[in-house]
């Protein structure tokens, strides 16, 4: 994981942490890290969403997506779909990313990551809104809340109640 890349995402530095990921997948691929190499790639794809490059984005999860299958990290797998969907609803596609989310949504549960669950919840919940189904949003919501309480993860519980 880079650490040094991801905080200066979260900082809006996405120059220096492109070059921070970049780094990091040269390295990753150096060593035949296959696990360090799809971090890289999911991290660059959030930087390319950031900047509104989908393209980019898309091609970087979709190659995490193929590490983590062909190495058998569920999580991972989930994580990928998830960002695909986001992807895709930024590209107003809602039908390929409710698929994304929902299958994510399904490995979430498979291995019991409740917090990604909820994130996955939460973003069909937008996908609903965009939709304009806002009775299906709420419910999604209202699910995605419930786990946010559950596991203290109050943050998370704050943007899902602003949605």
């Amino acid at each position: 994981m880079n650490l040094r890349g991801i905080t200066r995402a979260s900082q809006g530095r996405l120059t220096a942490a492109e070059t921070d990921f970049l780094e990091a997948l040269a390295l990753s691929r150096r060593a035949r890290d296959k696990i360090g190499r799809a971090a890289s790639l999911g991290n660059l794809g959030n930087v390319y969403r950031q900047r509104g490059d989908l393209d980019r984005a898309e091609e970087c999860y979709q190659k995490a997506l193929a590490i983590h299958e062909e190495i058998g990290k569920r999580r991972g797998q989930a994580n990928q779909l998830g960002n695909l969907g986001l992807v895709y609803a930024q590209r107003g596609d809602l039908d390929r990313a409710e698929e994304r989310l929902k299958k994510a949504l399904a490995i979430e549960e498979q291995i019991g990551n409740r917090l990604g669950q909820a994130y996955a919840l939460g973003n069909l919940g937008n996908v609903d809104a965009g939709r304009g189904d806002l009775d299906k949003a709420d419910e999604h919501y209202r699910k995605a809340l419930a786990i946010q309480e559950d596991i203290g993860d109050r943050l998370a519980q704050a943007a899902v109640l602003g949605n």
